[in-house]
């Protein structure tokens, strides 16, 4: 798999907001992987909010990880708001 985003940042965002998901299958991550290289191809970035220890897991063993823009995955869905508006307004994120 080609990482695709190379400052990891995008113009657009989807933020998915996967508190109410406790699992994934192989089918599961790789469509996921395929609605992320659509998203790729239109310039939009994808992270992701509220996800449980488990499903992290998962998404790590799929290697989802890397192909999230921003921080990637945020613990709630606020906090990935705001760090998308403070990248797209050009002010730096407080580490």
């Amino acid at each position: 798999m080609t990482l695709l985003w190379k400052d990891r940042d995008a113009r657009f965002e989807v933020l998915f907001d996967v508190e109410s998901m406790y699992d994934i299958d192989s089918t599961g991550a790789q469509i996921l992987l395929e609605v992320l290289d659509e998203l790729d191809d239109l310039g939009i970035g994808f992270s992701m909010a509220r996800v449980r220890t488990e499903l992290r897991d998962e998404f790590l063993a799929a290697r989802v990880d890397e192909r999230l823009s921003g921080d990637g995955i945020y613990l709630e869905v606020d906090d990935g708001v705001a760090a998308y508006l403070r990248r797209a307004d050009g002010t730096p994120v407080a580490d």
